[in-house]
């Protein structure tokens, strides 16, 4: 059995297919109410208060009774409410139904922010004015880049800053890459030990005779290392210049499809 030590340099891709994963309480169907009556989602923070004017509450949903509302009854601070998720892929992008009632100028968004470790590492938005005003209900879905590794997600609804201004929001979603495979040429592989030292291997399996491509990228997404070889059974890969820390491998195809990816301790 043949073993080939592998140093990469830069390259990077991600996969296509993507998968919902449902947020807590994403169609907005369970609510509380606070000392002073307002209305709040189960497991959302919001700005309502006792003498907030602005506020988040409920109202006729999209496909269920209920969705999250946003509305200002003339307080001087926009209403807003967020959630946040812990997650094990980056997420593609967020997706939700939406519908606007404006009163006046006014601007209302939706922003979700990828967070790695309690930063953001990656975001994405919408956002709506009185010019262009949406209902009853329309898609939205809002792309976040792809750039890092992250371990959280956080959604923010943000309302209007004008008086009788209205923002509802209901079936938010968010969507992930799917776990790469390749049944067509039935190739697998695994890789051992992780965490690792010194190196890692890899071991393949159903790519006899092909080409197959090694990357790798850092948790802050800084493409570091690629490498082109015949596929072997076992691959060894080496420290070398890596740090400790968080590593992204992705495994292509002869034909540069990904068909393996897995992420990389360094101790």
């Amino acid at each position: 059995m043949k073993s080939l030590v592998v140093c990469f340099s830069m390259l990077f891709f991600f996969a296509a297919e993507i998968y919902s994963q449902t947020i807590p309480n994403s169609d907005f169907e369970n609510w509380t109410v606070d000392l002073w009556d307002n209305h709040n989602p189960v497991g959302w923070v919001t700005s309502n208060g006792d003498f907030q004017g602005a506020k988040i509450t409920n109202d006729y949903g999209h496909q269920s009774p209920q969705s999250l509302k946003s509305i200002n009854y003339g307080g001087t601070m926009r209403a807003y409410a967020s959630c946040k998720i812990s997650v094990t892929e980056h997420s593609l992008s967020l997706n939700a139904f939406a519908r606007t009632v404006y009163s006046g100028a006014d601007t209302v968004s939706i922003h979700v922010f990828a967070t790695l470790n309690g930063s953001v590492v990656d975001s994405g938005k919408w956002m709506n004015t009185d010019l262009s005003p949406i209902g009853p209900w329309a898609a939205v879905s809002i792309p976040i880049s792809q750039t890092s590794m992250v371990d959280s997600v956080e959604i923010v609804i943000t309302g209007g800053i004008t008086p009788g201004t209205m923002l509802y929001v209901d079936d938010l979603s968010l969507s992930f890459p799917t776990a790469i495979s390749n049944q067509e040429n039935n190739f697998s592989a695994s890789i051992f030990p992780n965490p690792f030292t010194n190196s890692t291997t890899l071991y393949l399996d159903g790519c006899a005779g092909e080409n197959v491509f090694l990357t790798i990228y850092d948790a802050k997404g800084q493409l570091v290392r690629n490498t082109s070889e015949h596929a072997i059974q076992k691959i060894d890969i080496g420290k070398c210049d890596l740090q400790n820390g968080l590593y992204l491998l992705v495994v292509l195809n002869e034909k540069q499809e990904p068909v393996f990816r897995k992420k990389l301790i360094v101790e």
